[in-house]
């Protein structure tokens, strides 16, 4: 009974993200969490309006070494119904996760697209390693997604519009 689009936080990837951020604090890895949401205006200049914010995040906070653009993909067979990725994980219903890599071949400014692809390889691996089906196939996209803008950037889908808040949640709580 969830819409694909709120302005209620605690049922978007705001949400999601917020919960990844405390998990990586709590392993050691200081985050940033950027909570704009920057399709609300107009969903197609979504990354023009994020670009703005990961270049000021960078700026602000020099020692970023990974950007995790955060998202929850639309899936939908044939038929228009709604897919949701789904595993089992500890007992508890988890969505799976998809990362993304843009490459320059759709044209795009972004000579350092393989960087991106080997921290995706890598931290693929290490999820099938714990959990092994969490992880959908890396998905490798001819657009850049803001990617070009540091080394270690990926465009994490963690389920669909399918899946629950929680199921996603459940996911990046591993």
């Amino acid at each position: 009974e969830e819409t694909f689009r709120s302005l209620d936080e605690e049922k978007t990837v705001v949400d999601i993200g917020e919960a990844l951020c405390e998990k990586l604090n709590s392993l050691g890895i200081g985050t940033v969490h950027d909570k704009t949401m920057y399709d609300l205006t107009d969903f197609n200049k979504s990354y023009n309006y994020s670009r703005e914010g990961i270049k000021e995040a960078l700026s602000k906070y020099p020692t970023i070494r990974f950007v995790i653009d955060l998202h929850r993909d639309s899936v939908f067979d044939s038929e228009d119904n709604n897919i949701k990725p789904l595993t089992t994980l500890n007992g508890k219903k988890c969505a799976q996760l998809m990362l993304v890599v843009g490459t320059n071949q759709g044209g795009s400014d972004h000579p350092g697209w393989r960087d991106n692809l080997t921290f995706a390889t890598h931290l693929q691996q290490k999820m099938n390693d714990f959990y092994p089906t969490l992880a959908r196939p890396i998905n490798l996209r001819t657009a850049a997604f803001n990617q070009a803008l540091a080394k270690g950037s990926v465009l994490l889908e963690v389920g669909s519009c399918g899946n629950t808040v929680e199921e996603a949640e459940n996911a990046v709580l591993l």
